[in-house]
């Protein structure tokens, strides 16, 4: 038979091995990380070993949810003038001055300039509180040029050091972790960090990162396409709540995610104080003619 196997540990608990004549295939490694994602066994052997506390498991009844404790994790923040960044400012912050505790992983402000804005360091890690939230910004590899590979490899620079951050706020125990896609990258480590923690995980999907780079050629191995898809919805169907900004991108989310309950819609928004229908023609119309 083939696929993958439970061995027994000395402390019971069973983990995944991979059979050996599978292990030569690609698809055998990704479905050998998919039975560590099944981290409620991972979790338990992790504290029967003491690597984790229990108090990190302990039942929260003993903090009042009058607010929750969000923790959110993008590779575009505020001051980032435009995008991901504008919006996933926007949104924490309207989050904190509701009164709920909201912290965020991220890199230095890189986008849409790519490259890190002053005074901050690609290099280092560096700790921030702006209007209220404590910001985690980690290092980051910007290329002068950005082509397929350099690209992959800046989000890639970003997916391994903001692990750092991600991995200490467990002790943290955030009620929700809010993954921002783009980067598919980071996916894995907002799953272990929510698992861990205790928390829920909701995955905001603002672009189909995989199949973006499907279509501009990044990925030409034969097969790539659709073990990355296979992949991607893999991970997708491990949250407890996927959104997406318009009506196509949710009717695609439905059909990789296969949970249609998890699915929602949430919409980037404007300023209907700013942004509203006139009463009068625009001056713009008769400037531009």
């Amino acid at each position: 038979m083939g696929g993958i196997a439970l061995a027994r540990t000395g402390s019971g608990t069973c983990l995944p091995t991979i059979r050996a004549r599978d292990a030569t295939t690609a698809k055998a490694l990704f479905e050998f990380v998919a039975g560590l994602l099944d981290l409620r066994r991972v979790f338990h052997l992790l504290m029967r070993l003491g690597v984790v506390s229990r108090v990190t498991a302990a039942h929260r009844s003993d903090r009042e949810f009058t607010y929750m404790k969000i923790l959110i994790y993008s590779m575009y923040f505020w001051p980032e003038p435009t995008g991901i960044g504008k919006y996933t400012g926007e949104m924490a912050f309207w989050l904190s001055a509701r009164g709920h505790d909201v912290r965020v992983i991220c890199p230095p402000p890189w986008y849409p300039h790519w490259n890190v804005q002053e005074p901050y360091s690609a290099k280092r890690f560096q700790t921030e509180t702006v209007n209220g939230i404590e910001v985690h910004r980690c290092p980051i590899w910007v290329p002068k040029r950005p082509r397929g590979l350099t690209r992959s490899l800046c989000l890639g620079s970003f997916a391994l050091t903001s692990a750092v951050a991600a991995f200490k706020s467990i002790a943290w125990r955030p009620d929700v972790v809010f993954s921002v896609e783009p980067p598919f990258f980071c996916l894995p480590s907002a799953l272990v960090v929510a698992r861990l923690s205790g928390a829920k995980a909701w995955l905001h999907i603002q672009d189909f990162e995989v199949d973006a780079a499907l279509q501009l050629g990044l990925f030409r191995i034969p097969g790539s396409g659709s073990l990355l898809r296979w992949f991607e919805a893999f991970l997708i169907r491990r949250f407890d709540c996927i959104s997406t900004i318009s009506e196509k991108m949710l009717e695609l989310l439905r059909e990789r995610c296969r949970k249609p309950e998890r699915c929602l819609l949430f919409r980037n928004w404007v300023d209907l104080d700013s942004v509203h229908p006139m009463k009068t023609p625009s001056d713009f119309r008769e400037f531009l003619g």
